[in-house]
């Protein structure tokens, strides 16, 4: 019985590590931006969903340089739009929204642990 109780745990912290390592490295980096001052870092990620049917999901996640875990700010399925990112100051960042038309925003955050964002409609 022991010996299944820490299978059991073990197959439990892989699966928590996978997932962990999904959440954070998934999808394909299509830009990355440092704020001035390099304390924290602002990511455009591209999920491609394997059914040919569904949108593709892009997001834009920040966090602290010297961590790699963060928030997603803005997550939209695309049927051809796309964002861009580029920071004014090291507390503003302008999320730049290219064919929002075609665009199916889910999250879209304004603040962010004292960071201003904002979005331009392309």
């Amino acid at each position: 019985m022991k010996k299944i109780g820490k299978r059991l745990l073990i197959a439990l912290v892989v699966l928590g590590g996978i997932a962990l390592w999904l959440r954070r490295f998934g999808g394909h980096l299509e830009q990355k931006a440092v704020s001035p001052g390099a304390s924290t870092v602002a990511e455009v990620r591209l999920n491609t969903i394997a059914v040919a049917t569904d949108a593709d999901i892009v997001s834009v996640k920040l966090y602290p340089s010297i961590l790699h875990f963060g928030d997603t700010v803005f997550d939209a399925s695309t049927y051809g739009g796309g964002v861009r990112v580029a920071w004014q100051d090291k507390s503003h960042l302008v999320v730049h929204v290219e064919h929002p038309d075609q665009l199916e925003i889910h999250r879209q955050m304004t603040d962010w642990k004292g960071i201003t964002i904002t979005y331009q409609n392309e």
